[in-house]
């Protein structure tokens, strides 16, 4: 059993302890109910998780990749960096960064931490809203390709957090790379051969594709190939749906082998789309009618042995081109003349007319949206418009002096030789007011003759009153009686005034 220590030993080891721990809090551990600080680090977050951002091949980068840190130390972060290591993507993609980022060597990025986050040291618990990193392929990227870029703090030498994410080239099978066209202008009778190519991004191997294309009302198929189907839309001109049956490689570039198109003697605004697809899916966009297959040689596909050509930066997935047609248009303003009787309604059969030889859209875009011309109507003096057509509107309350008018709403195009007609109702009040109204048309646009865009709406009347109102029946009695005497008084008072009667021209 062992002795008890002696009294005068016991107190020298409190002492000695309590020495000791006098030393430990003078060399800055905690005491007891103390927190210790925490060590300076960097947390960062992605919000990807294990899915990579996909670099596209475009003129543009793909879309920031947005990397934050917090601090989770315990002192505010002075004089750190971030750094962004794309060195994995050598070859295959290329990455900016924010301005306080400088590119060191290739794909390897240092940032100022403080200049990130807006000149300041990043306090303890706050955000740095590190910086946006975007990835876009190069030419000549193979797709499918995937590497990591690894984002990373430090002070002083020492790591203070990192994190990592993936960058994949995207699989965006077969994107139109070449399209000489732009903004073409022609005669009516020319032939357009546009040259047109294409790439396949993508790591699968096709073994063809899917083409379609879609023409305007004034342009249509030099020949008609043999493996397309060809047909109508509706009024919005004619389409074609292709298959190439040819083995398309991974990365491979192609041509299409003239492709010819043909521009009528209507032509005025025209446009062409094509486009490259691996999947007949989307061929219902063409809403292709009366179909019938082309009985010419085959549309082929070229392999391109210089490799991709140079992608559009708003959309690759189409070839496109508006085609202007040096040709004639007149737009003219179809007046009427009628007569009646004092209260009488009659009918005012005014019109647009496209005299030709072109035909013109009447739509910017798809029927109802954003009028190519204006038509305005002024209701003659003495009379009121108690019925007006379909496409009019009255500017002002009922009873309106002036309406405006639109094309069909269902149609897209004003043919040559079309007339729109413009049918109002008009009541005879009071025929001592009459005088001309009007019917003007206007394209800002062009109109080869804006002499005609104006015509009168002229009425005239027997001097005598009516009987029968058109649609419906004239009251009788005495009240009918003064009204019609009061009316032959205007009528014998103006009848002197002598009014031509013009039948009004038909559409041709």
């Amino acid at each position: 059993m062992p002795r008890p220590l002696p009294r005068n030993a016991i107190r020298a080891l409190r002492v000695s302890a309590t020495a000791t721990a006098a030393g430990l809090l003078a060399l800055g551990t905690p005491a007891p109910g103390q927190a210790a600080e925490a060590a300076p680090s960097l947390e960062f977050t992605h919000g990807l998780g294990d899915k990579p951002v996909e670099a596209k091949p475009y003129g543009t980068y793909s879309g920031p990749v947005h990397v934050h840190a917090r601090n989770t130390g315990s002192q505010e972060l002075k004089d750190f960096t971030v750094t962004i290591d794309a060195t994995a993507l050598k070859g295959q993609m290329k990455l900016s960064a924010s301005p306080a980022c400088v590119e060191k060597q290739q794909l390897l990025f240092t940032c100022d931490g403080e200049k990130l986050n807006e000149g300041r040291p990043l306090a303890p618990g706050g955000l740095l809203r590190a910086p946006g990193v975007d990835v876009m392929s190069l030419a000549d990227a193979r797709p499918g390709f995937t590497g990591e870029v690894r984002v990373f703090g430090e002070a002083g030498g020492v790591l203070l957090g990192e994190t990592t994410f993936k960058a994949a080239v995207a699989d965006m099978g077969p994107l139109i790379d070449r399209d000489d066209s732009s903004d073409t202008r022609t005669k009516p009778g020319a032939t357009l051969r546009p040259a047109i190519g294409f790439t396949h991004f993508s790591p699968r191997p096709l073994k063809g594709v899917h083409i379609g294309i879609r023409l305007s009302q004034g342009l249509s198929y030099a020949e008609e190939f043999s493996n397309c189907e060809y047909g109508d839309r509706d009024d919005y001109g004619v389409g074609a749906r292709c298959y190439v049956e040819t083995p398309v490689e991974p990365g491979g570039s192609y041509d299409l082998d003239r492709l010819s198109l043909k521009v009528g003697d209507t032509a005025l605004h025209e446009s062409w789309h094509l486009h490259v697809n691996e999947t007949a899916e989307g061929y219902e966009y063409l809403k292709l009618t009366d179909v019938h297959r082309g009985t010419g040689r085959k549309l082929r596909l070229v392999p391109r042995a210089a490799g991709p050509g140079v992608l559009d930066e708003e959309d690759s997935s189409e070839a496109s081109d508006r085609v202007t047609v040096a040709n004639a248009m007149d737009y003219e303003a179809v007046g009427a003349t009628v007569h009646g009787k004092a209260g009488q309604v009659v009918k005012a059969e005014l019109g647009i007319r496209n005299n030709g030889p072109a035909t013109i859209r009447n739509w910017m875009g798809e029927p109802g949206d954003g009028a190519t011309s204006s038509i305005a109507v002024v209701i003659p003096p003495g009379t009121t418009a108690v019925k007006a057509p379909d496409g009019c509107t009255p500017v002002g309350a009922s009873g309106a002096r002036r309406y405006t008018c639109s094309q069909d709403l269902e149609d897209s195009y004003f043919e040559a030789k079309e007339l729109t007609p413009f049918v109002f109702e008009l009541r005879i009040d009071t025929p001592g007011d009459l005088a001309p109204g009007s019917i003007k048309a206007s394209r800002p646009y062009e109109d080869d003759d804006v002499r005609n865009n104006t015509a009168a709406i002229t009425v005239t009347f027997d001097g005598k009153p009516a009987g029968t109102a058109e649609g419906s029946t004239a009251g009788s009695g005495p009240g009918a009686l003064l009204r019609y005497a009061a009316a032959a008084g205007v009528a014998l008072a103006a009848s002197a005034t002598l009014f031509a009667v013009v039948r009004r021209r038909k559409a041709h």
